[in-house]
């Protein structure tokens, strides 16, 4: 079950929320002869507006989907830099969903997606630096 932990504090990395969820999922009960929760991807996403404004959310794939629905409980009143998160599940959408009600897009238009932990290196000049990093 893919996991949504939206609007995550700027400064999370990957590996904080990878072991914040660790930790969580450590502490369920788990019987013999049952299989352990596992987490299959753990990722910090970054959804930048056409005004530049920022949102950091956190996306999670949990297997079995017993662990996810626990864990989607038991993100509620936990902190990740001092913020309280909580977590739901995601669904995929797609643009072409023909179920869709014509005129019922609901995404924001014009949205930019980039993964945390990759690095950009393209400052080229202080004006662009300083639009890029206000704050």
């Amino acid at each position: 079950m893919k996991i949504i932990i939206p609007r995550i504090p700027q400064a999370t990395s990957n590996r904080e929320l990878m072991e914040l969820v660790e930790s969580l999922l450590e502490k369920k009960y788990h019987l013999p002869f049952t299989k352990r929760a596992e987490i299959i991807h753990c990722d910090v996403i970054i959804i930048t507006n056409p005004q530049g404004i920022q949102e950091h959310h956190g996306l999670l794939v949990i297997h079995p989907e017993k662990a996810a629905a626990w864990l989607i409980k038991h993100l509620r009143g936990q902190r990740l830099h001092n913020k309280p998160i909580y977590g739901r599940q995601y669904f995929d959408r797609s643009k072409n969903d023909s179920s869709k009600i014509p005129g019922e897009e609901r995404r924001r238009p014009g949205l930019r997606l980039e993964n945390r932990d990759v690095v950009h290196l393209d400052v080229h000049g202080y004006e662009q630096f300083s639009q890029e990093h206000k704050g």
